[in-house]
């Protein structure tokens, strides 16, 4: 099981931006009948400018992470490792070893740049999760709007629409679409996206097999 603990970075006098940092997280891992595909329990704010997820697919860590990345402003903590069963309807009110790990991968991540930091029960892991991690928040972060724009509009056509289809709705030219996704790196994230879940989902059954 994987949690995500959410920080917002310079909160002390600012406005306060976890509602709807929540709710865009909701909207984010939510399906295409409007249910939240990975989220164990809803999302909840924990303490002063918090909020914490529970999920259950490496996907939908990928997601988030991505997304808070993105908007910046925030430091993400993401851990695997036992949870404690029977699940309260709370997110607050669980237990288990992957809520104490998040905890701790959020406060590494205040103090990296990129603020992202992994946590699982193995120190080894950790370190490279978080260094595969931290370099896709290296790309997202330098992402321009316009490269996000063409990303969005791939990605809403579900791989089911080729660029030269895409491209009208986006009112560009193909070669225009095409370049603005060479710069913001779409490929090399959809060859890098797999392995990472692929690391994640390996770190989730190691946990589970150490219950």
């Amino acid at each position: 099981m994987f949690v995500i603990d959410v920080d917002q970075r310079g909160s002390r006098g600012a406005e306060d931006l976890v509602p709807a940092a929540m709710h865009r997280v909701e909207g984010v891992l939510r399906g295409p009948k409007g249910a939240s595909t990975s989220l164990v329990l809803p999302i909840e704010r924990t303490v002063g400018d918090e909020f914490q997820c529970l999920l259950s697919s490496a996907a939908g860590v990928i997601a988030v992470v991505r997304d808070l990345v993105r908007i910046r402003g925030w430091s993400v903590g993401v851990a695997v490792g036992a949870v404690e069963y029977p699940l309260p309807n709370s997110v607050r009110s669980a237990r288990g070893q992957a809520f104490v790990l998040a905890r701790t991968a959020v406060e590494e991540a205040k103090r990296a740049r990129p603020s992202v930091a992994f946590r699982s029960p193995s120190g080894r892991q950790s370190q490279e999760i978080s260094a595969y991690f931290r370099l896709l928040a290296t790309l997202w972060q330098t992402r321009t709007e316009a490269g996000w724009e063409a990303i969005d509009a791939m990605d809403a056509s579900a791989s089911e629409l080729t660029m030269s289809e895409v491209a009208p709705r986006m009112g560009i030219t193909r070669q225009a679409l095409s370049q603005r996704l060479q710069a913001a790196e779409w490929k090399v994230e959809r060859e890098a996206i797999p392995l990472l879940e692929r690391l994640l989902e390996e770190a989730d059954r190691g946990s589970s097999s150490d219950q």
